[in-house]
């Protein structure tokens, strides 16, 4: 009786412990795609796609390997896209001020624009004119031959002055084309006024940036941050199961291994101006800190970049004095993309495997797997064969508060095995006092 009460505890033990796949095999990862290198054997880049990134189990992609044929694990690095960009220029642009209507009016408004002696009428309406009406300033950016990463803002804020700054871009002035926005900061300690820019080529197109008029605010212009070779954009995940604490808070997790570098919070048409501060917490005895913050306007997108850092919670808030969210937003989380470089030996077919957690991280530096010092972006590309990444749950639930569900169940599984590892203790002392 006392071995049976015995092996339920240990059975009760072992339960609570999560079994350690092999990382030495591709069957001890969580998934396995197929990857086909453009020759042979040699080194090549490797983008991962996103249903590879949502594998991972740890933040620095560690637990990512490649098997050729006979099982073995090939050389790999990480390729740096962190870098730089190449051949980056500042350029001022000739701002030209557009008359916005104001809010009561739905008419568009026309504007003469000089180019080449003639005039172009300029359709700057603004067909969800808010409570104050908006200003705006055109950029004729068509002789810019490399992609703009960034714009510079020329504006004098009153300190502690918030206003949101909308970027759009169109090539016959009526259809335009949301680019970017910012909440930008009056503060004379750091008056870098930055929007970051998709990095896309704006030759033949114009740019307008756009924001409230409000007192304490006048931006007079800009300067385009050019780039021939721009930094890799972010890599963006769709999302389900978010949920509203209340009208104005949601908090998720996120179901990631890598980190975050950034946010898009896309609101409901109707809802009318909603200012969103993003704030995270690395554990739930920690304090909220702020990251980001942004606007929603009837329905558009805010993205709220911050700096790489892991976090175990994040929570999106409204401004109090906003009537808040009407609806769950959507919610998409940017990430760094994720190029391996690759040493592969003529045997395939080659296995891409990840998501290993006991994986430890075996990467080489980009000069031992590439011989000598040179950069990697010329390298041959090998191709994963994989399919769209779903959509992540990111309701909160898993880790959140010391009463969440999964730690309520480990205590009392822990519990119990204690309980019964007592009472197999108790029934043994008995029979041993009998026996005396």
């Amino acid at each position: 009786m006392i071995r049976k009460y015995a092996l339920a505890a240990l059975a009760l033990l072992s339960a609570c412990a999560q079994p350690v796949a092999d990382p030495a095999k591709p069957q001890g990862y969580a998934m396995v795609l197929t990857v086909k290198p453009n020759e042979d054997e040699g080194v090549h880049r490797i983008e991962l796609p996103p249903i590879a990134v949502a594998a991972l189990k740890r933040d620095d992609a560690g637990d990512v390997r490649i098997f050729d044929a006979d099982g073995r694990p090939l050389s790999l690095a990480l390729a740096d896209t962190a870098s730089r960009p190449e051949g980056q220029r500042s350029i001022a642009l000739e701002a030209m001020p557009i008359a916005m209507p104001g809010p009561d009016k739905k008419a568009a408004v026309s504007v003469r624009v000089e180019q080449a002696a003639q005039s172009v009428t300029v359709d700057a309406g603004n067909q969800e004119a808010e409570t104050r009406p908006d200003a705006a300033l055109l950029f004729d950016t068509r002789k810019l031959i490399d992609p703009v990463i960034a714009l510079e803002i020329d504006a004098a804020l009153e300190k502690g002055q918030l206003v949101e700054v909308s970027v759009a871009a169109s090539g016959d002035l009526k259809s335009w084309e949301p680019l970017a926005s910012k909440v930008l900061l009056g503060n004379p300690a750091d008056p870098n006024l930055r929007i970051a820019m998709p990095g896309l080529p704006l030759s033949d197109r114009y740019t307008r940036i756009s924001w409230q008029v409000t007192d304490g605010v006048k931006i007079r212009g800009a300067k385009a941050i050019t780039a021939r070779i721009p930094p890799p954009r972010p890599m963006v995940f769709s999302t389900n199961g978010v949920r509203l604490e209340d009208n104005h808070t949601l908090q998720f997790q996120v179901p990631l291994g890598v980190t975050l570098i950034g946010v898009k919070v896309t609101g409901q048409t109707g809802e009318g101006v909603v200012p969103v501060t993003l704030t995270a917490r690395p554990s739930d005895e920690a304090p909220w800190q702020q990251l980001a913050q942004g606007a929603l306007r009837n329905g558009s997108t805010a993205q709220l970049d911050f700096p790489t850092a892991h976090f175990e919670d994040y929570r999106i808030t409204a401004d109090p004095r906003s009537p808040g969210f009407s609806a769950k937003p959507r919610i998409e989380l940017l990430t760094a993309p994720i190029v391996l470089l690759a040493a592969f030996n003529s045997k395939p077919p080659y296995t891409l495997a990840l998501g290993n957690a006991a994986a430890k991280s075996a990467f080489f530096e980009r000069s031992e797997l590439l011989g000598r010092p040179r950069s990697d972006a010329t390298l041959p590309e090998a191709q994963v064969r994989a399919g769209p990444a779903a959509p992540l749950e990111i309701a909160p639930g898993s880790g959140g508060g010391p009463f969440s569900p999964r730690k309520l169940a480990l205590w009392a599984a822990l519990l119990g095995a204690v309980g019964v590892l007592g009472f197999a203790a108790l029934r043994l002392s008995r029979a041993a006092t009998k026996n005396d």
